[in-house]
């Protein structure tokens, strides 16, 4: 799950996975998000992302914390999309630009 600061890290989605989790034999990883350019979704402090992970442990909900690999080259969680989408965008004008002259 990658988690978004304000959007998805907070009480309310604890006790929602608990509801979903408990008692199934699962791991949640936790992995917070790496920024990308033009994106308002910011990645939680480190310490809050191990808070979540000990707050799932504490209720029985075996959790993983990862460290977001990719994030010196803009290839971890959300960047490469991110920057995909833009390349295509920027590639359609360019087409577009083309016909109409």
């Amino acid at each position: 799950m990658t988690l978004l600061e304000g959007v998805n890290d907070g009480q309310e989605e604890i006790e929602g996975i608990v509801r979903l989790l408990s008692g199934k034999y699962a791991v949640l990883n936790l992995i917070p998000f790496n920024a990308v350019d033009g994106v308002a979704f910011r990645r939680p402090s480190w310490e809050h992302c191990k808070q979540m992970a000990r707050t799932l442990h504490e209720r029985r909900i075996l959790t993983k914390l990862r460290y977001s690999a990719g994030q010196d080259v803009d290839g971890g969680c959300g960047q490469l999309r991110a920057r995909t989408v833009h390349a295509i965008a920027g590639n359609r004008a360019s087409s577009l630009s083309s016909v109409i002259g």
